[in-house]
């Protein structure tokens, strides 16, 4: 790849990325406040803020208080240069979200399937990009769990959907001729934290998240740190010789402590038929196990409390292994497993900062996920933003 050190352009490439970075931001903000963020001077600025509103980039807003002389004029994004297009798959369902080029939601849906295959996952997007809010499509970016390769715009392996070296990124991109990028689901809802919850104000963070699968992602500095695989936290062994995992390991995490593993813990104790019945007509979908578990917690609450017992001490176990290696200032938990906190998630942190090293687990500030299932889709839309928008391509 060709490199332009030192060069006009790389520089202009840079200044243009601040000023959009520092605008889309802020949502609203002038001239002067830009240049003093971005260290330019009036005139560059100027310059270049001219040359995106010619280009229908950015737009003027009209005028702001002046604390004395010309009034500032404010800046935002054009909300009708384009819109970005968001999907994330999970066991059983599909989320489109649709925004404009400022981020704002256009259109929301969660459409529902016995099984995700590949089949259904392209037929489901190449249908979905003929919305009618899909004016002027900028990229489509597809969240899912496992690891996954967005420069060749491949899942490389969900273990959870059962996808191998699926290119479902030039896939789309053939079939439509829009851009297209992957993205981990997870590294999705923790940029969503990052630009609407707490991550950005401490240097040091880990996400972790909780459910039909467990999955983290891991910020240094505060910026995200990416690699292949990093972040699978839910791989890490906390059973020796435990159950049988779908990465084909014994006793993960994800193996050990999910959704589908209270499900088994509850049927294995329970004496209740209405359960008993339930569990013959699972799917195998995170919705169908949720049900399960809602129903324990009305039938057999005795049992269902054991099961989340067990639970709170396996998620414990990984949350002193993250901090004890990591050593965060903030960890955030999210997921679905949330619904069921009360039962499990006190204990779960009270094990891991008393077990932490030196119990240096004393000084975080853990947090719940309090933005909802569109922090999935709309971290996608922020991880567009940051790969087609910010991103120089060196």
């Amino acid at each position: 790849m060709k490199k332009i050190v030192g060069s006009r352009e790389l520089i202009r490439n840079i200044n243009e990325k601040n000023i959009i970075k520092e605008i889309f931001e802020k949502k609203e903000t002038d001239r002067t406040s830009i240049s003093k963020k971005v260290s330019l001077s009036g005139a560059t600025v100027t310059k270049i803020v001219n040359e995106m509103i010619s280009k229908d980039i950015l737009v003027e807003k009209g005028e702001t208080d002046s604390t004395g002389g010309r009034r500032p004029i404010l800046l935002s994004l054009n909300k009708n240069y384009g819109e970005f297009i968001a999907f994330k798959i999970g066991m059983g369902y599909i989320n489109n979200l649709i925004t404009d080029f400022s981020g704002e939601k256009l259109y929301r849906e969660t459409f529902y399937f016995e099984k995700i295959t590949e089949e259904i996952i392209i037929k489901h997007i190449t249908e979905s990009l003929k919305n009618e809010k899909i004016k002027n499509p900028i990229s489509v970016g597809i969240g899912i769990s496992g690891i996954v390769n967005t420069k060749e715009g491949c899942v490389v392996n969900s273990y959870i959907l059962n996808l191998n070296n699926f290119y479902l990124g030039k896939i789309i991109k053939e079939e439509t001729g829009i851009d297209t990028y992957i993205f981990n689901d997870v590294d999705s809802f923790s940029m969503t934290h990052y630009w609407e919850g707490n991550i950005k104000k401490y240097k040091n963070s880990v996400v972790m998240t909780l459910g039909v699968g467990i999955g983290g992602s891991i910020f240094i500095n505060s910026e995200a740190y990416n690699g292949i695989g990093v972040g699978e936290i839910g791989h890490m062994v906390i059973k020796e010789n435990g159950e049988k995992c779908t990465c084909g390991d014994n006793g993960c995490l994800e193996a050990e402590a999910t959704f589908k593993n209270i499900v088994e813990m509850i049927k294995k104790e329970t004496e209740s038929e209405k359960l008993i019945n339930k569990y013959k007509e699972l799917k195998d979908t995170e919705f169908s196990e949720r049900e399960f578990i809602r129903l324990a917690r009305e039938e057999d609450y005795k049992n269902y409390k054991k099961a989340f017992k067990e639970y709170s001490y396996l998620i414990g176990i990984a949350v002193k292994n993250l901090i004890n290696i990591l050593s965060p200032e903030y960890f955030l938990i999210g997921g679905e497993a949330l619904e069921f906190k009360d039962d499990f998630l006190e204990n779960t942190i009270n094990y891991a900062v008393e077990k932490s090293f030196g119990k240096i687990g004393r000084n975080i500030v853990f947090d719940t996920d309090k933005l909802g299932e569109d922090a999935w889709t709309m971290g996608v839309i922020y991880k567009m933003f940051d790969e087609k928008i910010f991103n120089l391509n060196m």
